[in-house]
């Protein structure tokens, strides 16, 4: 952990500041303490806090004393990282707090909600090896396909098809993505969804079939950005470190034929793994 660099994490968390045990002018190498900050927020563990614009605005409108209380209740609860949100400046007492009892502290512009799904999201991605991204993912014959695109762009549309041929849907809306002891990439939906997909004019809806896991050998974009066609290879895109091959699907008439298609074409040159 020691070794990925906080400068990484400065526009995803919208850190504006930093103070504390090994904070600089320009904060590009505190990445033990978010590190440590983000595993002690996925554990839940208490000494890691966020502090809301709306509390830090009531702090900043009370008197000192109020301000000490609060400062008491941080030490009683032995916080030692702490992360604001919404504000591009640290206020002085924080500064102060920081410096006299080693708390590391971070500004960022989000606000808690946002801040708070961001942490999350690196949390997976940094500490337990897993992303989430918006698509739908199928397994044809033991290819799996990712499907990307705009909301509307017809992915549970598409899957569905592909399931109605006999293959595979794996997961709709959210496809959440790891490596798995071979280091292969694995994909499959998130445990609050599984099983479910999200049919237009109809709602969210228990879907047989739709569940389990699978390899993912390609992504494919559903768009309309380009002339009617096939798929078109676009370059290769990186996910936990996999290099996939992408494609855009721009005729939609047939789309889950093209997606078939594709897959046969994967499976014939081994999946493109590691290409």
């Amino acid at each position: 952990m020691a070794f990925i660099k906080l400068l990484s994490f400065k526009e995803e968390l919208g850190i504006t500041a930093m103070a504390g045990p090994g904070a600089v002018a320009e904060p590009a190498d505190m990445s033990a303490e978010i590190l440590q900050t983000l595993d002690d927020l996925r554990h839940g563990i208490s000494s890691a806090l966020i502090i809301g614009r709306s509390l830090l605005d009531r702090l900043d409108k009370s008197g000192s004393a109020s301000r000490k209380a609060f400062l008491r209740v941080l030490d009683n609860r032995e916080i030692s990282r702490i992360a604001l949100s919404r504000t591009f400046t640290i206020p002085d007492y924080l500064l102060r707090y920081a410096h006299r009892r080693s708390v590391s502290i971070f500004s960022s512009r989000y606000d808690e909600f946002l801040l708070q799904s961001r942490l999350t999201a690196i949390i997976r991605k940094e500490l337990m090896g897993i992303s989430r991204e918006h698509g739908v993912l199928v397994n044809i014959d033991g290819i799996g396909i990712l499907l990307t695109g705009e909301s509307g762009a017809g992915k549970t549309t598409c899957g569905l098809a592909i399931a109605g041929q006999g293959y595979r849907m794996v997961a709709d809306d959210l496809v959440e993505m790891r490596r798995d002891n071979s280091g292969a990439l694995c994909g499959k939906a998130p445990a609050e969804i599984e099983g479910l997909a999200e049919i237009k004019g109809v709602g969210i809806v228990a879907v047989g079939g739709l569940g389990g896991e699978s390899r993912i050998h390609a992504v494919v974009e559903l768009t309309d950005d380009f002339a009617p066609g096939e798929c078109y290879s676009t370059g290769y895109r990186e996910i936990l470190g996999e290099k996939l091959p992408c494609y855009v699907l721009t005729d939609r008439s047939d789309a889950e034929g093209a997606i078939i298609n594709l897959a046969g074409s994967l499976s014939s040159m081994g999946g493109l793994r590691n290409v």
